[in-house]
């Protein structure tokens, strides 16, 4: 996984000349500045490095995504901002230039390999950047964001596009079954079989039997038992001179079931076409809707050309200026994903549009049926099949209305209104014709015969291809029903065994920082009903109550340490290129005892990666800055002055180091100040480590404790517990010499000097030596306490004293 090894920047946000952080052998580090002082602009750099953006700088009035607030204001047009990145893969380092030319801003990447666009695509993914206005925003965040967010981190996304692609063909499915009308065909085609046989037809055996029982008046020797034998009847009853009637009388009866299936088939256009409409208006309405969705056409074409490397240039193929592919590949995204709620309002009337597509095809297919049967071709119905000609050409003329691209153009609310009382007229006109060819041959019993089987053939032939069809869909429709069931069960399976695994990890985070806090069992939960998930939200016991969402109970510190949780979890569930992040003035809302619990949670829990860890509070700093030190911690101070911008130094990391600076250039200003902080500091340490009994106080006044009472209540544990170095003259001396410390602290006449001050800190160095060993650095401490040989002594046994 990849670390950095140096960053420098150069005219970016409060840092003008060139600062240069070297992290070689892929040291953490620790930043302190004052609010101002431009350490942010370290983390603004880096995320505009990989987002080609800063967030909290993308607002209406910067525009641009912020950028136009990156640039320092104090570089002249001719100068270039620039921020460099050396990595522990060497083929990633690259330098992101940011110039500006009558107010237009590019941007260049030095390294133009695809390792590099790769490495930088994959870390847009990953989390690498906290910063204290955004600790709770997901907690904070809609149910459906919550989801959406977390799906985008996981590639859960693209599971839920599979999804609703197998949706999709279920859906389209079994909308084609409903428009197909299978039962209603087939019904009407039973009732005009049981017209010509005298009974019902469910099966082949049925059938066969039907026709049986029309040719058995006329003696024939067949056994009617499969297709052929129904040929045969055929040849040795059917006449020449009746042929001709035969094949009309079928014609007709087909074509006043395909007037009936046009009749209904109109009819089913009117609900959809009606929804059709409504979606329409609801967004052509708006000229702004429209514009932007010419905009995401386009703006998707511009990243299809440009994705599939077409055009591969440094430029911009609409307006030809300069700009990196990457950057441009992003932005052009980032904007598609800006207008993804009208893009889905879009879809859905694509969706109904093809919905009515699909219905006014269908109409147009019976009707291209209708106008090919012999009946209506005959002279006689000639201005039937002249009105089915203009029905035809007038549906074709309506469906190009509402084909292609339809947003912006005015639909009428009357097309595809057919007057269905004429085409139920020509029905009846075709029913009567029918029955006069019948009349006329009324006493041919071979005709009569003839008739009812073709007629019947043709019926049953139709049904079972009406159920063949229908079963073919029927069993796609049960296949891709079986496949979505199963593919959302696995697919929650494997969310929710996704959740429950950060939410153990959020949960022990967390424990971590807020120990016996009535706390517990801290879970992201997935919302909605049956297997489909509308959003996430926080559960946790509190007092052993079930309880959602976290700000119900919880303090502002608390949800922040619940952010920081999350965000850290997130670092060890979803950053698989990277193994640096950066925490920028997090702990702002923090007390005390968080502060102290979260650097122990950052430097135990989260060794083996590359913190950078950039705070305004000096305490703090303070405190982190002797945790880490000797962990290979890089340590600076960022101040900023007018004429140069921010700067980093290498600081003074505690006090003690600032003593020593001090007392090597004889400064005396604040040093007795310092020396007794120190001393303070130790005797809090050892008072610790002892389990020294002081005077109980309230709140913080047992931190605000004077050096002479913790130095009283030391000696007075030691003669009774460790007799062995009660005698030491060092308390001695130091309750002597801690009146330097405690005069040089308030303002009087008093006027000390370096060797004064000098032998002060000599005092409690030697207090230091005591109880603090120079090999295992730890204490001695009633941790270490040996039973067995009565002694107490350090970690590693160095030093060791006889105890009561």
């Amino acid at each position: 996984m990849t670390t950095l090894r140096n960053i420098t920047i150069t005219g970016i946000r409060g840092i003008h000349d060139t600062i240069s952080i070297d992290l070689k052998t892929n040291q953490s580090l620790l930043i302190y500045g004052d609010n101002g002082s431009g350490k942010s602009s370290i983390a603004d750099a880096i995320e505009w490095f990989y987002h080609d953006r800063i967030d909290h700088l993308s607002k209406e009035e910067i525009g641009l995504n912020g950028i136009p607030a990156l640039r320092n204001r104090f570089l002249s047009d001719d100068e270039t901002a620039t921020l460099g990145i050396e990595y522990s893969d060497s083929a990633l380092n690259s330098t992101k230039s940011l110039s500006t030319k009558n107010n237009k801003f590019s941007s260049l990447y030095s390294n133009t390999n695809k390792s590099f666009d790769s490495y930088r695509v994959a870390s847009k993914n990953e989390n690498l950047i906290l910063r204290y206005r955004d600790l709770v925003r997901f907690i904070y965040l809609r149910k459906k964001d919550k989801l959406d967010e977390l799906s985008s981190i996981i590639g859960f996304g693209e599971l839920v596009e599979i999804r609703s692609v197998l949706l999709k063909v279920l859906n389209d499915i079994t909308k084609l079954l409903k428009n197909s009308r299978f039962d209603d065909k087939i019904n009407q085609g039973q009732s005009q079989l049981l017209q010509q046989v005298n009974q019902s037809i469910q099966n082949d055996a049925q059938y066969f039997s039907a026709i049986q029982n029309l040719i058995e008046p006329l003696g024939l020797s067949i056994k009617v038992t499969d297709k052929k034998s129904i040929d045969d009847a055929l040849g040795k009853i059917r006449q020449p001179e009746n042929k001709d009637d035969i094949l009309l009388q079928a014609s007709y009866e087909k074509a006043i079931t395909l007037i009936s299936n046009i009749t209904s088939s109109l009819k089913s256009i009117s609900v959809p076409y009606t929804t059709l409409l409504s979606k329409h208006q609801s967004i052509s309405g708006s000229i702004e809707n429209i514009k932007n969705l010419r905009l995401e056409n386009l703006l998707n074409e511009g990243f299809k050309l440009i994705n599939e490397a077409f055009f591969d240039e440094d430029r911009c193929p609409l307006c030809l200026q300069s700009k990196n592919r990457s950057e441009l590949l992003d932005e052009i995204k980032f904007r598609i994903n800006e207008l993804s709620e009208l893009k889905k309002a879009k879809e859905e009337l694509k969706g109904l549009q093809q919905d009515v597509v699909n219905l006014v095809n269908h109409v147009l297919s019976e009707i291209s049926s209708l106008k090919a049967e012999k009946c209506i071709l005959l002279k006689e119905n000639t201005k039937h099949i002249e009105m089915f000609n203009q029905i035809h050409e007038a549906i074709i003329s309506n469906l190009q209305e509402i084909e292609g691209d339809i947003l912006g153009k005015a639909i009428s609310n009357n097309l595809f209104k057919v007057n269905l009382d004429t085409i139920v007229k020509v029905s009846t006109d075709f029913a009567t014709q029918k029955k006069q060819i019948f009349e006329k041959r009324k006493d041919d019993k071979k005709f009569e015969i003839t008739t009812k089987i073709t007629i019947a053939r043709q019926l049953y032939d139709g049904i079972v291809k009406l159920r063949a069809e229908e079963k073919i869909l029927k069993d796609q429709q049960q296949t891709f029903d079986a496949l979505y069931r199963e593919f959302i069960k696995r697919q929650k399976e494997g969310f929710v065994a996704f959740l429950d695994a950060i939410s153990r990890e959020i949960n022990d985070l967390y424990l971590f920082m807020n120990k016996d806090e009535k706390v517990d069992e801290i879970q992201l939960i997935p919302i909605g009903v049956g297997d489909d998930f509308d959003g996430i939200t926080y559960q946790f016991k509190f007092h052993g109550d079930v309880v959602t969402p976290p700000d119900k109970y919880l303090s502002e510190s608390h949800l922040n340490c619940l952010g920081i949780c999350l965000f850290l979890t997130s670092v060890k569930a979803f950053n698989k290129r990277n193994k640096f992040f950066i925490l920028d003035d997090v702990i702002s809302s923090f007390d005390k005892n968080h502060r102290i619990r979260f650097a122990n949670l950052l430097v135990e829990k989260f060794a083996d990666y590359q913190i950078l860890l950039l705070t305004h509070e000096e305490d703090w700093f303070e405190f982190i800055a002797r945790m880490v030190k000797g962990k290979g911690w890089k340590i600076h101070n960022i101040k900023w002055e007018v004429n140069q911008g921010a700067s980093i130094e290498i600081p003074l990391t505690d006090v003690k180091a600032k003593i020593e600076h001090k007392l090597t250039n004889k400064d005396k200003d604040g040093l007795g100040n310092l020396i007794r902080k120190y001393l303070e500091g130790i005797l809090k340490d050892i008072s610790y480590s002892l389990e020294v009994s002081v005077k109980f106080r309230f709140n913080d006044k047992n931190e605000s404790r004077m050096s002479n009472e913790l130095l009283s209540e030391i000696r007075s544990h030691i003669n009774k517990k460790l007799p062995e170095i009660k005698e030491h003259p060092i308390f001695g001396r130091l309750e002597a010499s801690n009146f330097l410390g405690n005069k040089t602290s308030h303002d009087n006449d008093f006027q000390e000097s370096i060797p004064d001050l000098q032998a002060f800190y000599d005092d409690v160095i030697a207090l230091e030596a005591l109880f603090i060993c120079d090999k295992c650095k730890k204490l001695v401490a009633v941790t270490y306490l040996d039973t067995v040989n009565g002694k107490i002594r350090c970690s590693c046994g160095n030093i060791n004293y006889n105890c009561r």
